[in-house]
């Protein structure tokens, strides 16, 4: 065709262009027509995007710290001696384990300390504070550094409300 100009870069040259991209190098031509400049845009984005993508995943596996937790049940908690159980004066948790006949709660038990506050300012690592889940869910949330919670979750019990048989408000409760 008169006044044409012909693209003169040989298949193995592209191939050449593809495989150096892999490498993050330049190219050494840049095609003349329109079709393959928009196939060689295209694999350079695409080459940069796994580029990204891999180099986030390689930084993200490599900057995670896995620590290691000493307890994750109560049968670790029982299994050791170091750390102790501290469970609050007066809570449901405290009656649950001194009124435990035998098992794992009993155990426990004997073992337990006591004490008369919650356990939000203790950071000692010889103490495992025992108690409901949602206030030692804000406690770890807020020292993320110092505290853990176990796997295990227990004492699960379910919330019962009296209310009278002819209230308004009986429908809406009753599930």
């Amino acid at each position: 065709v008169d006044y044409s100009v012909a693209d003169e870069i040989w298949l193995q040259e592209y191939i050449w262009s593809a495989v150096g991209s892999f490498m993050q190098q330049g190219q050494d031509f840049y095609p003349f027509s329109m079709s393959p400049r928009i196939t060689m845009a295209f694999w350079w984005m695409f080459t940069v995007v796994i580029y990204a993508s891999y180099t986030g995943d390689l930084t993200a596996h490599l900057t995670v710290t896995v620590t290691d937790v000493p307890i994750k049940t109560l049968s670790d908690l029982v299994s050791q001696s170091y750390i102790k159980p501290y469970v609050e004066s007066g809570s449901n948790l405290e009656t649950l384990m001194l009124e435990a006949k035998s098992g794992i709660y009993k155990q426990i038990a004997e073992r337990m300390v006591i004490i008369n506050e919650v356990c939000t300012t203790t950071w000692k690592p010889d103490q495992a504070c025992l108690g409901d889940y949602t206030p030692r869910l804000a406690s770890a949330m807020r020292n993320c550094s110092l505290y853990y919670l176990a796997e295990e979750h227990f004492n699960t019990a379910t919330i019962a409300f009296v209310y009278p048989d002819d209230a308004f408000y009986a429908s809406l409760m009753d599930f």
